[in-house]
């Protein structure tokens, strides 16, 4: 049972300006703006607000609504996840209910559904409210991490001039500039503005005459302290020719020469000197450094109660063994049970696409749970509603693009009120695709990367469907699209 109890002061978010979908509509609020507030009256509608926390705990989530009906409860989520249900009763005008909840330190999502059949009167959702929260960014996605670009970095190595040529490197880096690292010694390095304990770095290094690529190590140091290796590889970059772009270096025609790698060391706080050298370790290759994103790694998340743990159906992390069976056996077994699916932290390799309907996936967070495609296959397939799949990163395992037989990350049908959250996407045919019959789907906090056709697409007949907070790089194809396929 939530607890409840009085209003807070803190940070507050609109409903107006969250997402809100299958029969939640926009009426008048207590703002004075006549497209202020969501009701909530009519069955199972769904109100997903966007928050910002400033720090990992319990703290108090206030609700401002009016109730001109009876009184009613709605069921309470927080970052796709139930927690119970809150008493909303009658009233007179505005009121505020106040209840204790988990909330993760950065971008997260409260949640307000309307459960069994419509309210009597109207429910009417002004806004909700953190106790410790913070605004969203005032341009652009909330991010947690802090982007340095080479270029602006201190370095002795060479900076590239910018560049608008198709098919030269200077063009595809952020900014149209980046630095080559070539000798021994070569270096760049920042200072960071924010605590960080990992860096995703993109990079380049050349392809091999066959076109299967090579992996190099540049040197990551605090200082003159070194803290670890990170890999760069050329395996997944560098396709060649024409459309569909393939593999085989003879057709000439490079293009798509980034990729993206990561690495985890001790939290290091604002204003310590984070350094890539070419070290003694370092292949004899020249790396061109893009640019780095540096967070704060959360740790892993646990278990939820309940859930369906893959390796008691034989899936093994970090072995190398085909677990699609298995997480596909927890899949199902989760869905007749009413339950979830668990993904603990570790990599588990799959080579076909899992298939979900009316059933919630949730891994150890991105950093540390990965499904791993093979050759281009495996990710997930929605056929239908009630899908919620959060905190994990799939990884397509592709080198080229091949529309026919390569997999999405995520796709398929989602149906009425799914919830994608806390996703990564990489070396995939695509990030999302959404398909026909998608109604109310939201996908928060996305990081596409490193993908060959589009990152995100929603194709055909795709019906109140948001894609915020969303991070979108080095993409074969569009970034966003949205396809009608004839449909109305």
């Amino acid at each position: 049972m939530l607890r409840t109890g009085k209003g807070a002061k803190g940070e507050g978010y609109q409903a107006e300006d969250a997402f809100f979908a299958n029969g939640a509509v926009a009426t008048g609020g207590s703002d004075g703006d006549a497209a202020a507030g969501v009701d909530l009256a009519a069955e199972r509608s769904r109100l997903v607000v966007p928050v910002n926390a400033t720090k990992a705990g319990t703290q108090k989530v206030t609700i401002r609504y009016a109730n001109t009906g009876a009184d009613a409860e709605v069921v309470l989520g927080v970052d796709g996840a139930a927690l119970g249900r809150v008493a909303l009763p009658a009233t007179q005008g505005w009121s505020e209910v106040s209840v204790e909840a988990d909330l993760r330190a950065g971008l997260g999502s409260v949640e307000l559904r309307t459960p069994g059949t419509a309210l009597d009167g109207a429910l009417t959702v002004d806004s909700v409210t953190l106790q410790k929260g913070a605004p969203m960014a005032e341009r652009g996605a909330t991010l947690p991490y802090t982007e340095y670009e080479a270029e602006h970095g201190i370095t002795n190595g060479e900076i590239l001039e910018p560049s608008r040529e198709f098919r030269t490197i200077a063009a595809e880096a952020s900014g149209r500039q980046a630095v080559v690292l070539d000798e021994r010694g070569d270096h760049v390095e920042w200072t960071l503005t924010a605590p960080a304990s990992s860096v995703v770095l993109r990079a380049s290094i050349p392809d091999t005459a066959d076109g299967k690529g090579q992996s190099a190590t540049l040197g990551l140091y605090q200082g003159k302290k070194k803290l670890t290796d990170i890999e760069v590889s050329s395996e997944h970059a560098w396709v060649y020719g024409g459309y569909p772009y393939g593999n085989d270096p003879s057709t000439g025609g490079a293009q798509r020469f980034f990729d993206d790698s990561r690495a985890t060391f001790p939290k290091l706080p604002a204003g310590a000197t984070l350094r890539l050298e070419k070290d003694a370790a370092s292949s004899d290759v020249a790396f061109t450094v893009d640019l780095i994103d540096a967070e704060v790694v959360p740790g892993a998340y646990d278990e939820p109660a309940g859930f369906v743990d893959v390796r008691d159906h034989g899936a093994t992390p970090d072995d190398g063994s085909d677990d699609t069976a298995a997480v596909q056996a927890a899949v199902d077994a989760a869905k007749d049970a009413g339950t979830g699916v668990w993904i603990p932290a570790g990599t588990f390799d799959v080579s076909d696409r899992i298939r979900v309907n009316d059933v919630t996936v949730r891994g150890a967070g991105p950093w540390h749970t990965t499904v791993q495609g093979t050759a281009g296959k495996g990710g997930f397939y929605a056929l239908g509603t009630g899908v919620t799949i959060a905190d994990l990163a799939v990884d397509g395992g592709s080198t080229y693009r091949d529309d026919a037989k390569f997999d999405a990350a995520f796709e398929g049908n989602f149906g009425a009120g799914s919830l994608l959250q806390n996703v990564w996407a990489s070396h995939a045919k695509v990030g999302l695709w959404a398909d026909a019959g998608t109604d109310g789907l939201y996908a928060l906090g996305l990081r596409v990367r490193d993908v060959y056709a589009d990152g995100v697409h929603l194709h055909g007949a795709v019906t109140d469907t948001h894609v915020e907070h969303t991070s979108v790089r080095n993409t074969g194809d569009d970034a966003m699209a949205m396809w009608s396929a004839g449909a109305r």
